[in-house]
C-alpha cells in the first residue's frame, strides 16, 4: 500500500475523531449547564456515525474533490435549547458562548496533548523530527509511524479548532462573539446569521480566510519546537 494511500486512510480517521470529539464537546458541556437535548438526542459521544450528516459530511465533499475545488463540509449540529440553562439573559448567554467555545477548545486540548508527545518522542529520537518536517514518503519505524499519527492529529485539530472560531455566524467564533458582545450590539452582529454561509464561502474561494487562520497556526507549530 502506498504512503499516499495509507496517508489518506490516517486523515479520514483523524478528522473523523476531530469532528466527533469537538461535536460532543459542545453537546456536553450544554449537558453539564443543565440541557438534556444532547443527550436525547444521542450526541455525547465519540461515534461519528452521531455526528455526520449525509449532505456535509460526505456529499458536498466528495463533490468538491470529484471538481477539484477547495473542499470544506459540515457536521450534524448539535441542538442546544437554551431555555435549559439556569439563570438570567446576560447569564445563558455567556453558557451559549462557553458551549460554542467547548468544540474547538477540545481541537485544541487534543492537539496540544499531541505535541507534548511528539516533543517526547523528538527528544527520545530527534532523527524522527527529521523525517516528520521533511515528509518523508514511508516512516521507518513503529516510534516514527506513531508520531506521523500524532502529527496529524496535532495539524487536523489546530486547522479545525481556528477555522471554527473565525468570526462569522454560524460558525463558533460568530456564536462566542453573540454570547459575549453586549446585548444591543449582539442583536445586530446576529442578522449576519442569514448571510454568514455565503460569508464563509467568499472567505474560502477568495482564500482570505487564511489571514486570520495562519498567523495563530505558525504560534500553535511553535509547541512543537
Amino acid at each position: 500500500m502506498s504512503f499516499n494511500i495509507v496517508k489518506i486512510i490516517i486523515d479520514i480517521v483523524v478528522l473523523l475523531f476531530a469532528v466527533s470529539i469537538h461535536e460532543a464537546s459542545h453537546g456536553y458541556v450544554a449537558y453539564k449547564f443543565g440541557d438534556p437535548t444532547p443527550e436525547v438526542d444521542g450526541r455525547l459521544t465519540l461515534n461519528p456515525i452521531a455526528h455526520l450528516d449525509l449532505v456535509g459530511s460526505i456529499i458536498v465533499p466528495a463533490f468538491l474533490i470529484i471538481f477539484k475545488m477547495p473542499v470544506f463540509g459540515w457536521a450534524k449540529p448539535v441542538m442546544i435549547d437554551p431555555r435549559n440553562f439556569d439563570g438570567d439573559y446576560n447569564s445563558v448567554r455567556k453558557k451559549m458562548a462557553a458551549v460554542a467555545f467547548a468544540g474547538p477548545g477540545s481541537n485544541f486540548s487534543v492537539a496540544i496533548l499531541s505535541a507534548i508527545l511528539l516533543r517526547i518522542i523528538f527528544h527520545f529520537d530527534p532523527a524522527v523530527k527529521l523525517l516528520i518536517f521533511t515528509n518523508t514518503p514511508m516512516p521507518s519505524s513503529l516510534l516514527a509511524g506513531i508520531a506521523f499519527i500524532l502529527f496529524e492529529l496535532f495539524i487536523i485539530n489546530v486547522f479545525l479548532g481556528l477555522f471554527n472560531l473565525i468570526p462569522i455566524p454560524p460558525l463558533d467564533g460568530g456564536n462566542i462573539l453573540i454570547g459575549i458582545l453586549p446585548p444591543k450590539a449582539a442583536i445586530k452582529y446576529e442578522k449576519l446569521q442569514p448571510y454568514g454561509f455565503f460569508i464563509l464561502l467568499f472567505l474560502i474561494y477568495t482564500g482570505v480566510y487564511s489571514f486570520f487562520i495562519m498567523p495563530f497556526f505558525r504560534l500553535f507549530l511553535k509547541l512543537l519546537g
